[in-house]
């Protein structure tokens, strides 16, 4: 059997669910979000599961607007500077990238 390197982000966010939503009780939440008892009780104790019963978690944390993004905040500010490095160096990569894929496709 496969093993899945846990979702640490969306375990806290489900469990923060549970316990802000319905009272740590697990199968309440379950029925709630409309997950497969067994499988959400699992996740929440490892975080681990298949990429699809992580993506059930998630759309149904999501669809009750207590998914992953909704916890995350950024601890200090990334200065302009950086960005536009950044956003430079990723523009530059998409037009190699296209530049190559448009001339393969001439080739052919």
């Amino acid at each position: 059997m496969p093993v899945y390197a846990p979702d640490l982000d969306l375990q806290n966010a489900a469990n923060a669910y549970v316990a802000n939503m319905h009272d740590g009780v697990i199968r309440r939440a379950a029925i709630a979000l409309e997950l497969d008892y067994i499988m959400f009780r699992r996740f929440l104790a490892t975080g681990r599961a298949k990429p699809e019963n992580r993506q059930k978690v998630r759309n149904a944390l999501d669809a009750n607007e207590a998914g992953v993004a909704k916890d995350h905040k950024i601890a200090h500010g990334i200065p302009i500077d950086v960005t536009r490095s950044m956003l430079t160096q990723l523009l530059d990569a998409l037009d190699a990238y296209q530049a190559g894929s448009t001339s393969q496709g001439a080739g052919q």
